[in-house]
């Protein structure tokens, strides 16, 4: 009985051992691919074939792991294509080196982002993540993470059913924009009152198992107390949806990639899902905590290529519309307030990619004609994406899942 014990023992010790150095090597790599990113955009035009030699090492080693090289290289045709013709217009033949330069840099900073998402593990990364962030919000990634599959079959459920029952909603439906009110109306609705009552019975079962109230002190705190209440307005039902609504961006962004030949439909979801937080909750910094939560998951989680970079893609809109709602008065209609909102989150996505043509070195009216091409075409897909939430939202009022008043 002794024996077996410690077996027992031994075999837990080896096992957490391993799980340690499994997290310990994937914060280092998180560690690496953010420096490598950030030497691609810093390094001297003569510098920069040490750092190629080092990404082809990392290529090498993700092919050998069986990844795919493939989104990253039409990632660099594309970008390649445009940037050389827009030099060409603009500056002539003898300036299209400086053209490929740039591209190469931001080719070389999406390498070591699409390498971390073949070698790690999404747990792990969702674990190093996790260490930066207060209690509450550690156990809202937490669970976002963990209730993924779970989301995911559910709106696979949710589609096939409809698409049974004659709903254009496939994926060559799609392609025109004139159906994707549809697919908000059948998918998307469905879904969110799902993600409303799974929040909500996931906070009742951490409170009931007094979650946040031992003696170890926390970063969440008993809403008894009114004035920790005032600083931290969230609960955690409301943190749990937001958390939710975020992994459902992401995974609807992996899982209904549409082909459409443009850039911006990426600002479809998301304009639609940060005014859903918006709308649902009406708090300051539930766009932020979505945007936010966003990025962890879908850099945990490989979507996109942008690694670290990906960050702010979902970040810096929300932080843009968040800042903007508090301006906006209340009696302006809240189409005309989505709208608004919508587009003030494009032009804050136009300028990821802005800023970062601007750091791979790229000429200054090249990278406002981008930006303006940017914002022209997301323009377009967030305003559709505004447009559905009003009508959302009083279906959801509709059926006694708001307890808001006046939005």
């Amino acid at each position: 009985m002794w024996v077996s014990c410690r077996r027992w023992r031994l075999r837990a010790r080896r096992r957490w051992s391993r799980e340690r150095q499994e997290t310990t090597l994937c914060a280092l790599s998180l560690l690496l691919v953010c420096v490598l990113s950030a030497c691609a955009f810093v390094l001297p035009a003569d510098l920069l074939l040490p750092l190629v030699a080092i990404n082809g090492l990392l290529v090498l080693h993700g092919l050998a792991r069986r990844g795919s090289i493939m989104g990253v290289v039409k990632l660099g045709a594309i970008q390649l294509t445009i940037t050389l013709s827009l030099y060409l217009l603009l500056y002539g033949v003898g300036h299209l080196a400086q053209g490929a330069v740039v591209v190469g840099r931001i080719i070389l900073a999406t390498i070591p982002g699409w390498w971390l998402c073949i070698t790690a593990a999404p747990e792990r990364i969702g674990e190093v993540l996790s260490a930066f962030l207060p209690t509450k919000w550690a156990f809202v990634v937490a669970a976002s993470l963990s209730l993924l599959p779970f989301m995911a079959d559910e709106v696979r459920e949710i589609y096939q059913i409809q698409c049974l029952r004659g709903a254009r909603i496939t994926p060559k439906a799609l392609r025109n924009p004139k159906n994707w009110p549809e697919l908000v109306y059948c998918v998307l609705f469905p879904v969110l009152i799902q993600l409303l009552k799974l929040s909500r019975q996931m906070a009742i079962a951490a409170q009931s198992r007094h979650f946040g109230k031992s003696t170890r002190v926390t970063h969440w705190h008993s809403p008894r107390d009114k004035k920790m209440k005032k600083k931290l307005p969230l609960s955690l039902q409301d943190s749990l949806f937001i958390g939710f609504c975020a992994t459902l961006l992401v995974a609807l962004t992996g899982m209904l990639r549409l082909k459409l030949g443009i850039s911006g439909h990426s600002m479809f979801l998301m304009s639609f899902f940060y005014l859903i937080c918006y709308g649902v909750l009406g708090r300051f910094g539930s766009m932020i905590a979505c945007g936010g939560i966003a990025g962890l998951v879908a850099m945990a989680l490989g979507v996109g290529k942008g690694g670290p970079m990906i960050l702010l893609k979902f970040i810096l809109p929300a932080i843009a519309m968040d800042l903007v709602a508090l301006l906006l008065p209340l009696t302006l209609s809240l189409h005309w307030r989505c709208v608004i909102l919508g587009i003030i989150g494009c032009m804050a996505w136009a300028v990821k990619v802005a800023l970062t043509n601007a750091l791979a070195g790229m000429a200054f009216d090249v990278v406002l004609i981008q930006w303006g091409a940017s914002v022209l075409k997301g323009g377009f897909f967030a305003t559709l994406g505004a447009l559905l939430v009003p009508p959302v939202l009083h279906r959801l009022k509709a059926h006694d899942l708001l307890h808001r008043d006046k939005f």
